[in-house]
């Protein structure tokens, strides 16, 4: 199977989760906005379709030789799903609070001369607070209710799916726009010529957990969510 500029980035990496690596590169959307034909995206960006297709199949191929095979999601139990995106709440409580002490550093150190690192810590401050509250009040208050789904009756089931859709979808939004930010004000993370070890190790952190975020939002957005309205 090859992929063609019709199909959308969202079912992209549904199929092949590492496209989201490449898509990042090209500034492809395949998370909340992931749903618009690959082809417009490209236009969107001045990214030349066929050469991204050509990569992409190329990437494909060589992920299918090393034996890797593409998850049916249809087979998978939303309980699974959500063990997922806990394993992906692990990771983010601890990088979190790592990231955060490189950025409060380079910022004590550079940001006098440098007032984009003020805006950059000012930013991550705001970052962590809602991911965390989102993965807090996921885990105390959505994941639990879940279980109690069941017995309520159909109309309100799909009420209270319809809540957590929005609710859900909202959160994402912000959470993608706040990064965006962050992504543009250190220039796609790249570190300057003159940048010391911290200063080059935080802006890699920064964009390993772009693309982790984008991968979790992708779990969510368009596995869980559509898991949990089958």
């Amino acid at each position: 199977m090859l992929f063609n500029k019709e199909d959308s980035p969202a079912h992209i990496v549904t199929i092949f989760p590492q496209a989201s690596d490449l898509f990042t590169e090209y500034n492809i959307n395949f998370c909340c906005d992931g749903e618009h034909p690959l082809e417009r995206q490209c236009l969107e960006q001045g990214v030349n379709v066929e050469a991204l297709l050509d990569e992409l199949n190329e990437r494909y191929a060589i992920w299918k030789r090393h034996g890797y095979t593409t998850t049916d999601w249809e087979e998978v139990s939303l309980s699974q799903i959500v063990e997922q995106i806990i394993e992906h709440h692990h990771y983010f409580k601890h990088e979190l609070v790592n990231l955060e002490r490189f950025v409060l550093r380079v910022n004590d150190v550079h940001g006098h001369t440098q007032p984009h690192l003020q805006r950059l810590e000012q930013l991550y401050d705001i970052f962590k607070s809602d991911l965390e509250a989102h993965i807090q009040s996921e885990e105390s208050e959505l994941f639990p209710f879940l279980k109690q789904l069941t017995s309520l009756r159909k109309e309100l089931i799909q009420i209270k799916i319809k809540e957590i859709k929005k609710q859900l979808t909202m959160k994402h939004q912000t959470l993608i726009e706040i990064y965006n930010e962050i992504k543009k004000i250190t220039h796609d993370f790249e570190a300057p010529l003159h940048a010391c070890t911290t200063y080059k190790i935080m802006y890699d952190r920064l964009a390993d957990l772009y693309l982790d975020v984008l991968q979790y939002i992708h779990l969510e957005h368009r596995i869980f969510l559509k898991k949990l309205t089958e």
